[in-house]
């Protein structure tokens, strides 16, 4: 019984999933504090970005996977590049 290329696959996808929380969690801090340093509440930012305040609040915490589409009016709102909110 070969469990080799099982282990390999596993440890390839739990990296995978690891690297979509990391990146969650880069964008949620990013997305904060360009929204504290426009002394933004959430519920601004969301009226901005035509979505719920409870929406914003997943996506800053992290919870929350967003889209590109998010993503971009996310950074329009803020007025930065999209990679910006990604780095």
């Amino acid at each position: 019984m070969d469990i080799g290329p099982t282990k390999e696959r596993f440890h390839l996808l739990s990296e995978g999933i690891l690297d979509c929380k990391a990146r969650e969690q880069r964008i949620a801090k990013n997305v904060r504090r360009q929204r504290r340093a426009r002394g933004w509440t959430q519920q601004a930012l969301a009226d901005r970005v035509r979505t719920s305040r409870i929406y914003v609040a997943q996506i800053e915490g992290a919870s929350k996977e967003i889209s590109l589409a998010m993503l971009g009016r996310l950074a329009e709102a803020l007025r930065v590049k999209p990679g910006r909110l990604l780095d």
